[in-house]
């Protein structure tokens, strides 16, 4: 991908330029049936809840990747405002590993999320699932 004129490309562009390190993206290099492999592989291992008893039994999982979340268009994993997943859900650790691969195969730069607010706070809910309702940039 090349930039191109427009300011919605360009704050695009920069942003991957952030994540990718140029202004190509690194899709052109990342191997689609990889990716796809690795997202299924992502989603089958935090597939299986844990528990949680109070908010800080919950993290986040996943989300964008140009570290503070913004709504101005940035490349995401799994989620773009990232997923309420328990700390001790059984595929958590092998999620997260999952993702570092996802990640450094430019896979993430694949999926770019616009609309995408930080989730609102990290609850538990009666039924011992952490949750975290979603929330609009506009």
């Amino acid at each position: 991908m090349q930039c191109a004129s427009g300011s919605v490309v360009i704050r695009a562009c920069l942003v991957l330029a952030v994540v990718a390190g140029g202004c190509s993206s690194s899709t052109e290099s990342a191997d689609p049936m990889l990716c796809s492999q690795l997202d299924r592989d992502i989603t089958a291992a935090i597939a299986m809840p844990g528990t949680c008893a109070t908010a800080a039994d919950c993290d986040t999982i996943g989300g964008q990747l140009s570290g503070t979340p913004t709504c101005n268009c940035a490349p995401y994993v799994l989620d773009c405002s990232g997923r309420p997943i328990e700390n001790n859900a059984p595929g958590r650790t092998m999620a997260k590993m999952l993702i570092q691969r996802y990640v450094a195969s430019g896979c993430a730069a694949m999926s770019s999320g616009c609309d995408c607010a930080p989730r609102g706070p990290m609850t538990c809910s009666a039924d011992h699932r952490c949750v975290a309702a979603l929330q609009s940039c506009f």
